[in-house]
């Protein structure tokens, strides 16, 4: 990865809401230099994202939220819908110390709450 990069995705300069893109450019979902149309739903299965710390208290916001909704939706529903999402999160989130999954969950903010919600509505997606 080059440097310019690194130096980006570590500024938070890249971040898309719940990971990194490494190059929104080159993603799997368009033709080379076009800007990458997904829903920021499926950044985490892309071949470009990356999680990083920073990122985790929007990542637990996102995680509690699915948990809200799972009781007020079908079964079939919520799996087909957010399974997957939900077992991306948990894989990212496993890999933090109870002691800094609960500092991060202490730090999320109003916004990352509202960017949680946002998300997993649907506002950030192109139509």
């Amino acid at each position: 990865m080059e440097p310019v990069v690194l130096k980006r995705l570590a500024a938070g300069e890249q971040d898309t809401i719940v990971a990194s893109c490494t190059d929104y450019l080159g993603g799997p979902h368009a033709e080379a230099g076009q800007p990458c149309p997904a829903s920021f739903l499926t950044c985490l299965s892309c071949r470009n994202a990356r999680a990083l710390p920073h990122q985790l208290p929007v990542q637990i916001a996102v995680r509690d939220h699915l948990a809200t909704l799972r009781p007020n939706l079908d079964p079939p529903v919520w799996r087909t819908r957010w399974q997957s999402l939900l077992d991306l999160l948990e894989d990212i989130i496993v890999h933090y110390t109870p002691a800094e999954q609960d500092q991060a969950r202490r730090e999320v903010t109003p916004r990352q709450r509202r960017l949680a919600a946002d998300l997993l509505a649907g506002t950030w997606d192109l139509r």
